[in-house]
């Protein structure tokens, strides 16, 4: 089942509305992982089976590691290795088969590799990567006693399937949401009017933004015509960079929005992105959730350890290529995430976005910087194949074919209303914009009730969340 965004939207407003009838705290716990359970098996019922083993295999683990103090390591390293391999087998497995298939040079044909993979294909891998990564976190933050382990099964299921973040995130801190689950907290008028804005700023974002902008993109990418021409292809690269960033950044404020109406704040996950100034600042913008979860289960134990202590490019190489293999099964995300761990090793070692900073021309020279960098990258996470992205390259590169043609007039309004909604959402964190600190609440209503009504009756083709593959 495609969970496209009214579908997910109904399903968040059934799951908010009942969710008040639980005024107990420990049936709540229950009531949160029943629904979330529910709205997983809407997708495949078999999908709730490997939720269901990660969430027990985790709460068992997280008590077995808090009582065993002198087995710790080996505790811990069975858990992480256990969570590993069934993220593997669920979603990696044709990928992991071909390169065991040219290590042995066991020569399998492709009808072989496709029957061992149809063998967990009906397992839906819907989400998979976000909620193997809160099991993994969940276990070294007990191993490194930063919380006690969860002993409540029902408080451990709810905070792992949590409805909202479950398919894309956030991938919020285990203390911070696990202590939010413990306690009802009373839901302020305010918090009802913030989850709503949030709601409708996301379909503003995912709805009229970026499934508007999909077909134009997916067309080009279906064809790759080379006789396109250099311009062509850097506006479809830069077109597909705003689509990214809008069905994603929809997808986070809508989940944000759903949870402030239930009385739970979730993390943000971007700062707006496109604005960094270096590599390095790109990754406290973009996905942020993700990219701290890196940093502090990948990176810092990397650095800490005996042997790769003071290695800083060998382990942000190491971090942004586990990146890539994260977001997608083949060789172009792996590409992709080794592409950030080359901007950001030549940043650190010619500090070039330091010394262009200094000057005021400079920051716009590593703003443009940033952008080419940035769709160099895109092209190999939304390329179906390594000769796919070279061919796109090519073009963009070659200067041959110089046409000022824009993609469609759309494509640029659309861009356009991407960056107004951004500058609002900037401005809006300013405490001396707040429209209700300015009395102008009535209007901010009928502001957002009009945004509704455009984002509903001006929608896109209803596109399923680029993020749900992950």
């Amino acid at each position: 089942m495609q969970i496209n965004i009214f579908i997910f939207i109904f399903l968040g407003a059934i799951f908010f509305l009942n969710h008040f009838f639980s005024r107990n705290i420990k049936a709540r716990w229950i009531y949160l992982t029943i629904t979330s359970f529910a709205y997983f098996s809407l997708i495949s019922w078999q999908s709730c089976i490997v939720l269901l083993i990660i969430g027990i295999s985790s709460y068992f683990l997280g008590i077995v590691i808090e009582k065993n103090q002198k087995n710790t390591r080996a505790f811990i390293s069975f858990g992480v290795i256990f969570i590993v391999a069934v993220l593997l087998i669920f979603r990696y497995q044709i990928f992991v088969l071909e390169i065991i298939n040219r290590l042995l040079n066991r020569n399998l044909s492709v009808i072989e590799l496709n029957y061992w993979s149809n063998k967990f294909s009906v397992f839906s891998t819907i989400g998979i990567g976000f909620y193997t990564l809160q099991a993994i976190g969940y276990l070294f933050d007990v191993y490194n006693g930063r919380i006690s382990a969860t002993r409540e099964f029902f408080l451990h299921m709810a905070f792992l399937s949590f409805f909202p973040k479950l398919l894309s995130g956030p991938i919020e801190k285990n203390k911070t949401f696990i202590e939010q689950l413990r306690q009802i907290t009373p839901i302020t008028e305010d918090d009802r009017w913030r989850g709503f804005k949030n709601i409708v700023i996301g379909l503003i974002l995912k709805n009229l933004i970026a499934d508007n902008l999909a077909p134009v993109i997916d067309t080009a990418f279906q064809s790759v015509p080379l006789s396109r021409s250099t311009v062509f292809w850097w506006q479809i690269i830069i077109t597909f960079a705003v689509q990214i960033y809008c069905d994603f950044n929809g997808y986070t404020h809508i989940v944000i929005g759903l949870a402030q109406l239930m009385g739970y704040n979730l993390s943000e996950n971007f700062k707006f992105p496109y604005l960094s100034l270096s590599p390095s600042e790109f990754w406290t913008r973009w996905h942020i959730t993700l990219s701290t979860w890196l940093r502090e289960y990948i990176f810092f134990p990397l650095s800490r350890s005996k042997y790769l202590r003071g290695k800083y490019y060998l382990n942000t190489w190491i971090t942004m290529l586990l990146s890539g293999v994260w977001h997608g099964v083949g060789w172009t995300f792996i590409i992709w995430g080794g592409l950030h761990a080359l901007y950001i090793s030549i940043d650190q070692w010619i500090h070039w976005s330091t010394f262009l900073k200094k000057f005021t021309a400079g920051k716009m020279i590593c703003l443009v910087l940033m952008w080419v960098q940035l769709d160099i990258s895109w092209v190999f996470f939304r390329a179906s194949s390594i000769n796919q992205a070279a061919d796109i390259l090519k073009v963009m590169f070659s200067f041959n074919n110089i046409s000022l043609k824009v993609v469609s007039v759309n494509c640029l309004e659309l861009i356009i209303l991407a960056l107004v909604i951004d500058a609002y959402i900037y401005q809006s964190k300013k405490p001396q914009m707040n429209f209700t600190s300015l009395r102008l609440k009535g209007l901010e209503v009928f502001v957002f009730s009009l945004l509704l009504v455009v984002a509903i009756f001006f929608r896109g083709v209803g596109n399923q969340f680029i993020y749900f593959q992950f």
